[in-house]
């Protein structure tokens, strides 16, 4: 299970590449839109993974709880999380990419429904 998340998590990292790219937009004076909508789903996406790597790491959790820990927090982001308008279309832009990557997590670890019986997690 640790070697999943950690895989998904190294997986959710570009965050780099595409900052640089919006760097390198705004230094040459182009159309940086797309290049700031990569950046808002590139930080946004690795975020979901960042909290289960960080219970391993820091809080010593399992990793299996860790995981439920996090996905139990992505529903939150869907009905909490309001999208600024009318603003700027930076912030409304990573506010959508904040919700959509709830939402692509909380799918992407639907498979914990199958593999551990809710009743049963660790430390419930």
């Amino acid at each position: 299970m640790e070697s999943y998340i950690r895989d998904r998590h190294d997986n959710a990292h570009p965050r780099c590449e595409a900052e640089a790219k919006t760097l390198a937009g705004l230094d040459e004076g182009e159309q940086i839109a797309t290049e700031v909508a990569a950046v808002a789903v590139a930080r946004a996406t690795p975020c979901r993974w960042d909290e289960p790597v960080t219970g391993i790491d820091h809080e010593g959790l399992d990793p299996a709880e860790a995981l439920w820990r996090a996905r139990d927090t992505a529903p939150r982001a869907l009905t909490d999380h309001t999208i600024p308008r009318p603003a700027d279309p930076f912030a409304q832009g990573f506010a959508v990419a904040f919700i959509e990557a709830a939402r692509t997590f909380y799918r992407d670890t639907t498979r914990l429904d199958v593999l551990t019986i809710h009743t049963e997690r660790p430390n419930s």
